[in-house]
């Protein structure tokens, strides 16, 4: 006669570790994918692959701080601007606390222009900014004017939606927020390079 296994009972302890894990709370402002709470976009131009943050974080340096590459194209401008509300927020949690200090000051610094100088208003909320930013790029890359009016809610703006087309199509110089940009993407490779904090959710 066959003994019983005794194979099964061993899996129990360890099958126990993986569903703690699984039910683990992440840290605060964290989902368990490692991004901010609230999400990267809801259109193509939001949509990115792996870590969000280290993807705007290479966004912004491709875009805001390469004036030269967005001469005429404010959709790439209003895209990249999306990437920067997000990074301004997604690089200030607690799992980069080891970055260069001296880049989320910056970057909030930067979006206080760039908001001052589009006409949107500085209470808007990082997400509703970041998603009509989106919107307008969409909208942009297809020659649809009347949808990148409409792109922001009234309320987010300290102008009309014209008066912001307007000033989005000039595609204007923000030197602050280039300078800003230009510094996220290093810094985050510079602390992964030297093993930046690892954190586990």
């Amino acid at each position: 006669m066959t003994k019983p296994s005794r194979m099964f009972p061993s899996v129990l302890p360890l099958l126990a570790l993986v569903l703690a894990g699984c039910t683990a709370q992440p840290a605060p402002g964290v989902t368990p994918w490692r991004e901010t709470t609230f999400q990267m976009g809801n259109t193509s131009f939001g949509v990115t692959l792996g870590d969000p943050a280290r993807r705007a974080a290479d966004e912004i340096g491709n875009s805001i701080a390469v004036p030269s590459r967005l001469a005429g194209r404010p959709d790439l401008l209003a895209r990249g601007l999306g990437f920067y509300e997000y990074a301004t927020v997604a690089l200030a949690e607690p799992r980069w606390v080891d970055l260069d200090p001296l880049v989320v000051p910056r970057l909030a610094q930067g979006r206080a222009e760039l908001r001052r100088t589009l006409g949107i208003r500085a209470d808007a909320p990082p997400p509703v900014v970041m998603d009509s930013f989106f919107r307008a790029a969409q909208a942009l890359s297809v020659n649809d004017r009347i949808g990148a009016e409409r792109s922001f809610p009234p309320e987010a703006l300290s102008v009309s939606g014209a008066e912001f087309l307007a000033r989005l199509e000039a595609v204007p110089r923000m030197p602050t927020a280039e300078r800003a940009a230009a510094m996220a993407g290093p810094s985050v490779n510079a602390r992964d390079s030297r093993g930046g904090a690892l954190w586990f959710y």
